[in-house]
């Protein structure tokens, strides 16, 4: 099964939440807006709802909004991706380092979410919770669609999906371009989707799905704006300047490497070895110094 990840990014500075994440903090397992349309908010502290900037960072325990005619697309730290369709709520559970313990957890309080699933290896656990039903996966795409009044359904474009009641007293295997759906009344079987169906699904994540090779090429791009911003803040921070010194560091010298990183951030290895031979080649050419 192709691996999938669906990455758009426009690096947007200035969020108060996009650069938050530093070396060792909560970047390692941040979700990360790198797409959105319409009207997208989060929730904050104190109940209200914001505006979601391109490339801002979420965590466990933030909920997230689409209004109408709106999408929001996350990457996870493991490279799986979620899309949220219009008029939809998605709490953030927990979410995992993309290691081999990996566990992320979302509950779709209304409307639709697309993941596309890395692989995921044994321990590891990706799930999407709504109120009557359970949607677990190994690495996949796959839809989950939640309606107060008709249930929760689950569509898969690739792979196999193991959707569940909310109590995990019963379970469905939904294989590749089938459907079911559970509600109160019970679990429905999984059916294949006709051809019309199956195109209509095909169109509804097109646009999620089209730029997924240059995923790398754009994830790169954003780590290297959130390095060079960290940079920057070293150049203009006084106090973060004495906190450095106090602690025998030369900032201007940590803002210059953290520069000379994002600039070489993905360039293969393969180059600096050249350099690096170039280098010796160079110097066994000069002549040695003669003492008198």
């Amino acid at each position: 099964m192709k691996k999938a990840l669906i990455l758009c990014l426009m690096l947007a500075l200035g969020a108060s939440r996009l650069f938050a994440a530093d070396a060792g903090d909560s970047g390692d397992t941040a979700a990360t807006a790198i797409a959105m349309s319409g009207q997208v908010l989060y929730e904050v502290d104190d109940g209200t709802l914001k505006p979601v900037e391109l490339g801002q960072l979420f965590d466990e325990g933030d909920r997230l909004v689409t209004k109408e005619g709106s999408s929001l697309q996350l990457v996870l730290a493991d490279g799986s991706t979620l899309s949220l369709g219009p008029n939809s709520e998605l709490n953030i559970n927990a979410l995992g380092k993309g290691d081999s313990q990996s566990k992320s957890f979302f509950e779709l309080v209304k409307g639709t979410v697309n993941a596309i699933v890395q692989k995921l290896t044994v321990g590891a656990a990706f799930e999407i919770h709504t109120t009557d039903a359970v949607a677990a996966v190994k690495g996949t795409q796959f839809e989950v669609a939640a309606d107060s009044g008709a249930g929760s359904a689950v569509t898969v474009q690739e792979g196999t999906v193991a959707m569940s009641d909310a109590a995990r007293t019963h379970t469905e295997l939904v294989p590749r371009l089938h459907r079911a759906q559970f509600s109160a009344h019970g679990p429905w079987q999984a059916r294949r989707l006709n051809r019309m169906e199956a195109r209509a699904f095909t169109q509804r994540w097109a646009a999620a799905r089209a730029i997924h090779a240059r995923r790398m090429q754009l994830l790169n791009g954003f780590r290297a704006a959130r390095a060079q911003h960290r940079a920057d803040l070293l150049r203009r921070r006084p106090a973060l300047r004495k906190r450095l010194l106090s602690r025998g560091l030369d900032p201007d010298r940590r803002a210059k490497i953290m520069q000379h990183r994002a600039e070489n951030r993905g360039k293969r290895p393969d180059d600096d070895k050249a350099k690096g031979r170039r280098r010796l080649r160079e110097r066994m050419k000069k002549p040695e110094p003669v003492n008198p």
